[in-house]
C-alpha cells in the first residue's frame, strides 16, 4: 500500500532521475549484498569494497549533476572535500588522536585544510543564488555524513569499521532522496523532500531503518533462551549461554571476573584478552557462560538499504499511518 502526503512534483524528477535512482539501487544492492555475505562468513569486509563503491558513487553523482539545470561548475568542487574525507581513512598514517593524546600529522592536516578551503570557496562563489545554494546544501550532506560516520564509530555506536565505511560510501552514492516508478511507497511532496534531503540525509534513513531491524534481535534471543530455559534478565535479551571449552569464534564474553567476583557486562567492549577471561572462568569451575554474538551488521544494513529505497522512512511511515 502506498502512503504519501502529496504526489511528488519535483521539477527535477525526470526520466533520467529515475534511471539514476534505479542505478543507485542496483549498485548499492550489489555491493552491500557482497559485503553482507563477507561479514557473515568472516566478520570482515575488504576495504576495496568501500573504496570502489565510493568511486562508483562519485561517477554517478557527476552524471546526476550534469542533468540538473541549476548545476554550476562550482558544485563539482564538492568532490574535493568529500573525496578527502572518504578516502583519507584508507591512507596508512599515524593517528591524530590515540591513547597518548593529540598528534600533529602534516599530511592529514594538509588534506583537511584543503577540504575546508574548498568548502569556503564554494559558499563564496554560490552565495546570492538561492537555487544553487540549495543544491550546495544538499551536496554538503556528503562530507557531513562522512564526519557523522566517523563520530558514530569513535563513540562505539557503530561497532565495526566496515559499518562506518559503508555509511561513508553510501553518503556519496545516495546524496539525494531516490524516487523511481512507484517507489518508495512512503513518499512525500517536493517541498518536504527538499528539506529532508538536507535535514535528514538519505544515508541516515538507511542507517535508521537498519537499526530498526536490529530491534527484533532481542526477541530472537528471548525465544532461544526460553527454549533452553535460560531466562536470566536482562542478559537473555542480548545473548545466550555457550560452552567455555567450545567458545564461538565470533562472540564476546559477557561475564567478567574482577577481584574474584563475576559480573555481567551486557555490551562488552572489543578490547580485552578474551582467551584469558575464558580461562579464568574455567579455572573457577564454570563450564558455561553468557556471551553475545558479534552480529554482522552488514546484513541488516543490506535489508535496510532495500527497505529505504522500496518502502522509505519506516518511522515516517508509522507516523503517517496513525495520522
Amino acid at each position: 500500500m502506498c502512503i504519501s502526503i502529496v504526489l511528488n512534483t519535483d521539477p527535477f524528477l525526470s526520466r533520467n532521475m529515475e534511471i539514476l535512482s534505479l542505478l543507485r539501487f542496483l549498485v548499492g544492492g550489489i555491493f552491500l549484498g557482497f559485503a553482507a555475505i563477507s561479514d557473515v562468513r568472516t566478520r570482515r569486509v575488504p576495504n576495496r569494497v568501500w573504496i570502489l563503491l565510493g568511486l562508483v558513487g562519485f561517477i554517478i553523482l557527476a552524471w546526476d549533476l550534469q542533468q540538473r539545470f541549476q548545476t554550476s561548475w562550482v558544485h563539482y568542487l564538492i568532490f574535493i572535500p568529500a573525496g578527502v574525507l572518504l578516502f583519507e581513512v584508507y591512507i596508512d598514517r599515524d593517528p591524530i588522536i590515540d591513547d597518548e593524546g593529540f598528534h600533529f600529522v602534516p599530511l592529514a592536516f594538509l588534506l583537511y585544510g584543503l577540504a575546508v578551503v574548498v568548502l569556503i570557496a564554494q559558499v563564496y562563489l554560490l552565495w546570492g543564488n538561492p537555487e544553487q545554494m540549495h543544491l550546495f546544501y544538499q551536496l554538503l550532506t556528503i562530507p557531513i555524513m562522512i564526519i557523522v560516520a566517523h563520530i558514530l564509530y569513535q563513540t562505539g555506536l557503530l561497532r565495526g569499521g566496515a559499518d562506518a565505511k559503508a555509511l561513508m560510501s553510501l553518503a556519496v552514492l545516495v546524496p539525494f532522496y531516490p524516487m523511481f516508478y512507484d517507489f518508495p511507497l512512503v513518499s512525500m511532496n517536493a517541498g518536504v523532500a527538499d528539506i529532508m534531503s538536507i535535514a535528514f540525509p538519505f544515508a541516515l534513513v538507511i542507517l535508521m531503518n537498519s537499526a530498526i531491524l536490529m530491534i527484533f534481535i532481542p526477541l530472537v534471543f528471548l525465544a532461544i533462551n526460553a527454549k533452553r530455559r535460560d531466562l536470566e534478565f536482562p542478559q537473555c535479551l542480548v545473548g545466550y549461554k555457550v560452552k567455555l571449552n567450545e567458545f564461538p569464534r565470533f562472540a564476546w564474553l559477557m561475564e567478567k571476573v574482577e577481584n574474584g567476583k563475576v559480573r555481567i557486562v551486557l555490551f562488552p567492549r572489543r578490547s580485552g584478552n578474551q582467551k584469558r577471561e575464558v580461562r579464568v572462568l574455567l579455572e573457577m569451575g564454570r563450564d558455561k557462560a553468557w556471551a553475545t554474538p558479534q552480529l554482522p551488521f552488514m546484513v541488516p544494513m543490506f535489508f535496510g538499504f532495500l527497505i529505504s529505497f522500496l518502502v522509505g522512512n519506516l518511522i515516517m511511515g508509522l507516523v503517517y499511518s496513525f495520522v
